[in-house]
């Protein structure tokens, strides 16, 4: 076989594998698209799911009779300590397990917002409210043995950055450790919306408000919750 030929089949060869490469590349960005289509698809039903629900559960939550306390208010500056923040891994409901990888990212205070800034889209960044008020400030919801539940309400306002976020309310027992109520909510809108999540808490033991923002479309990306106040009906 002469050079020639060998040269030929080389260039043809090459021709090949450029045009597979370009196939390919092409491929996956379309495969990217459709998925990222999808799943803002997908987000968007559960949107339209967790709205209807709350709307639902507070209009039932406004015929309950009681006067409303209010626990926590961000009023007009929250202060720095008022929240601690982390990145943390999801929880899959599905396997029953922690999955791998850690969400990351940070949070500041700019006067009566919370800003969560999202480095990635896997897991879940953790905000822990730190400051509630019965009678005295502390940093947990007391036990209270003469009650067996407390109905509490949030009420806050939330917007998106460049992508859509879930919100996550979730009270956790101090000492079992465990989820005793949890909302979630689809921060789909760059408007500020308004936002009304109603919980039914054990008072057997002290629990603690977490908020976890997780589901992110996109990143990096941020989240916005402003004029948080956290109620109970007595």
């Amino acid at each position: 076989m002469d050079n020639q030929v060998i040269i030929v089949l080389l260039i043809s060869i090459a021709s090949v594998i450029c045009i597979a490469a370009a196939m390919y590349i092409i491929i996956q960005k379309k495969l990217k698209t459709q998925v990222a289509k999808l799943n803002h698809e997908m987000q968007n039903l559960r949107y339209e799911s967790t709205t209807k629900t709350a709307q639902t559960e507070f209009a039932y939550y406004e015929q309950i009779s009681g006067t409303e306390v209010v626990i926590y208010n961000s009023g007009n500056n929250i202060l720095q300590n008022d929240f601690t923040g982390q990145g943390a891994r999801a929880w899959d409901y599905v396997t029953h397990k922690f999955l791998d990888e850690a969400g990351s990212g940070s949070h500041d205070i700019n006067v009566n917002t919370v800003i969560i800034n999202r480095t990635n889209t896997a897991g879940r960044y953790e905000l822990h409210l730190k400051h509630y008020s019965f009678g005295n400030i502390t940093d947990k919801i007391p036990a209270d043995s003469s009650i067996r539940v407390r109905r509490l309400r949030i009420s806050c306002e939330v917007k998106k950055g460049a992508s859509s976020h879930i919100l996550r309310f979730v009270f956790k027992g101090e000492t079992s450790q465990n989820v005793l109520d949890e909302k979630d909510y689809v921060v789909f809108s760059p408007e500020w919306e308004q936002v009304n999540l109603v919980f039914t808490v054990s008072a057997q033991e002290s629990s603690y408000l977490r908020i976890d923002d997780l589901s992110v479309l996109a990143a990096p990306s941020h989240i916005h919750i402003r004029n948080i106040v956290l109620y109970e009906k007595k």
